[in-house]
């Protein structure tokens, strides 16, 4: 963990520049490698398509044993999550969070359900009028952005690439010799989330962790159910929902 903090965080190399550059040279690619790092799309791969090749040539690619697109490391994936969540356009979204107050850190100790609870505010107080396509597509890097500036070159993330396939996406913090692991969830229906509780539970035992987080985005004006702490088979799992709007 700390190797890789190390190497995304306080070295500039070409090897990720050149990666960039690839991105902003080749606007399909772009878009495709946003989709594969940020939504619940999974991408299969296909021999003929011009825009996975260049992602296979440039090496940021790579296809799992499902035969679907990846990014083909976790030190690239981070990389590329932290150039994502450092755009202006994003950044600016961002002005009126308090993301960098002391409020988080406790004894050295990172308080992930306040990061979350306030993450839920800042989201509800300026995105609820905002569309669904909106928080779908940037909702998880607003989180990341928000994330950034509180464990502030003392704590690193990563993207668990191991529940993909399950169309999750897991975030896990390393902050004060600790784990954080965080599933981000778009709310599909009560029993959908029920049983995303359970299989985050059971991921929960097998990474041998106490506690979870679960923040999910609901589209709706109020939460479908209340959140907070729960003990799901033997596991303690904090639930933040972000209610924003009513589907059209």
């Amino acid at each position: 963990d700390e190797a890789a903090k190390d190497i995304i965080s306080t070295k500039k190399n070409l090897l990720f520049d050149d990666m960039v550059k690839n991105l902003i040279s080749h606007p399909d690619l772009d878009a495709l490698t946003r989709q594969i790092l940020l939504s619940d799309i999974e991408v299969s791969y296909a021999l003929t398509d011009m825009t996975q090749d260049f992602g296979m040539m440039y090496g940021i690619y790579a296809v799992n044993s499902d035969r679907k697109i990846v990014i083909s490391n976790k030190i690239f994936a981070t990389t590329l999550l932290n150039h994502y969540s450092a755009a202006r356009d994003i950044r600016e979204q961002l002005n009126s969070s308090d993301a960098d107050a002391p409020a988080y850190i406790h004894d050295g100790i990172l308080d992930m359900e306040t990061v979350l609870k306030r993450f839920g505010q800042f989201m509800q107080s300026e995105y609820r009028d905002e569309d669904s396509d909106f928080i779908e597509r940037q909702g998880r890097l607003l989180f990341l952005c928000f994330l950034r500036p509180i464990i502030n070159g003392k704590g690193n993330y990563a993207v668990e690439s191991e529940t993909r396939g399950s169309r999750r996406m897991d975030i896990v913090v390393f902050y004060g010799g600790k784990e954080y692991i965080i599933e981000i969830k778009i709310w599909r229906g009560e029993s959908y989330e029920q049983k995303g509780m359970n299989q985050l539970a059971e991921y929960l035992k097998g990474k041998n962790q106490t506690k979870g987080y679960l923040l999910s985005y609901a589209n709706l004006k109020k939460s479908p159910r209340k959140g907070g702490l729960q003990t799901v088979d033997g596991v303690e799992i904090y639930e933040e929902i972000v209610a924003y709007r009513d589907r059209k």
